[in-house]
This record gives C-alpha cells, sequence and structure tokens, in this order.
C-alpha cells in the first residue's frame, strides 16, 4: 500500500505492551506472542497467550481477545484535515476461560488447568460483532461475575491471518497497523484492556498482476 507518496514496511515492535484501565488491580496482564520477532507472513499463522497474574482474587466476567488489522491516512488541505480509514480484519472472541471458575470464591474450588493446549480462535467462542466499537463486545453486566483465583493464569491462543495483507506501514500521512487486544471483562467496573501490536509482511503474487501475465516465458 502506498501512503503519502511512500511504500514501506515497518517492523512494528509491540514489546512493551500497553495496559489501559485500572492495571493496579493486576500484578501482570499482558499478551506474550511465541514469534520473539513478532513479524508474520500474511496468512501465517500467530500463536500466543494472554497472561493474567494476580496476587488475591478477582471478579471477572470473561476475557476477550480481538485481532485488528487497519490502514489510516490523513493529510491537510486548504486548512482541512482529511482522514481515510479501512479495515482490513477484526475478529473478537470470547476465550470462555472464566466459564470454569467459581462463581464465588467461598464455592468449593476444584482444581484448574491454568495453561490448556494452543487452540484455533474459529473454535472458540465467536462474540457476533466483528467491525464495531468494543462496547459490542461487552457481555451482560448484570451477570456475576466469577472468580479468578490468585496465581498466573495462561491462555493460549493460535490465529490465521487472512492471505491478502499490505505490510505493516508508519509514514508521515498515515500507517497500516496489526494489533492484538485482550479485555478483562469486570462486572459494574471498568474492564482492563492490555494491547500488542506485531508486523505483517504482505506477499504479491505475480499471478494476479495483469502487467506481469501478459508475459509469456
Amino acid at each position: 500500500m502506498s501512503i503519502g507518496g511512500k511504500r514501506s514496511i515497518s517492523l512494528t515492535k509491540g514489546r512493551e505492551s500497553s495496559v489501559v484501565g485500572t492495571a493496579k488491580l493486576l500484578d501482570r496482564f499482558e499478551i506474550l506472542l511465541d514469534n520473539i520477532e513478532e513479524v508474520y507472513f500474511a496468512g501465517q499463522e500467530i500463536t500466543g497467550k494472554v497472561v493474567i497474574e494476580c496476587s488475591e482474587p478477582k471478579q471477572l466476567n470473561e476475557v476477550l481477545l480481538e485481532v485488528k488489522g487497519r490502514a489510516r491516512s490523513y493529510w491537510t488541505q486548504s486548512r482541512k484535515t482529511c482522514s481515510a480509514n479501512e479495515a482490513y480484519f477484526c475478529e473478537q472472541f470470547n476465550t470462555t476461560y472464566t466459564h470454569k471458575l467459581p462463581k464465588n470464591y467461598g464455592d468449593e474450588l476444584k482444581k484448574i488447568s491454568v495453561c490448556e493446549d494452543n487452540q484455533q480462535l474459529s473454535d472458540l467462542q465467536q462474540r457476533p460483532t466483528a467491525k464495531t466499537s468494543s462496547s459490542s463486545v461487552k457481555s451482560d453486566p448484570k451477570k456475576l461475575g466469577r472468580t479468578l483465583p490468585p496465581g498466573v493464569h495462561q491462555i493460549p491462543f493460535s490465529y490465521t491471518l487472512p492471505k491478502h495483507l499490505p505490510s505493516s506501514f508508519e509514514g508521515d500521512y498515515g500507517f497500516v497497523r496489526y494489533t492484538c487486544r485482550a479485555i478483562c471483562e469486570r462486572p459494574w467496573d471498568f474492564d482492563i484492556v492490555c494491547f500488542r501490536a506485531f508486523t505483517v509482511i504482505g506477499i504479491e503474487d505475480l499471478n494476479y498482476e495483469a502487467e506481469v501475465r501478459k508475459y509469456s516465458f
């Protein structure tokens, strides 16, 4: 994709994961990708895990996950600020991790596995909305939250990127960005959100280029 006359691949590092919300309520909340370089080709599978660590019981409704790719361009023309946006994909999922947790900490605690085998996001319970604001993925706030026991909780995931994606890009007049977002949805309280950016390298298939196909070799 060309933005502002430039065509480039930008390695958008996401090792410094950002957290939004009352992060002090959790000792640790981040997304870790198995590929330490955090660089993927279009069509490649992403694997990683959401890590939650707490020193005391926490009430949660759900742990949600979103994988998103989008482009935005912006420029100034005759004192007007212009912009354009394009979404390549936006998949939102419910990890269903809290479904195995007790509704009240006083309930009899069963042994739970805090680290399951990797599973495809398509096998998880998918939220009904794919391209809307974050409020669309919220569950019924009147539901009683479940209790997350103290300790380290790891929620593995995997997701296969679409095959036809442009390369990551950062320029003076726009960007192409790819991100993972995890949401700890809490009952009757603000959600806690963390982000992880990763880099995508697009693959150009010359078989689909009309100017190339007219030449036979």
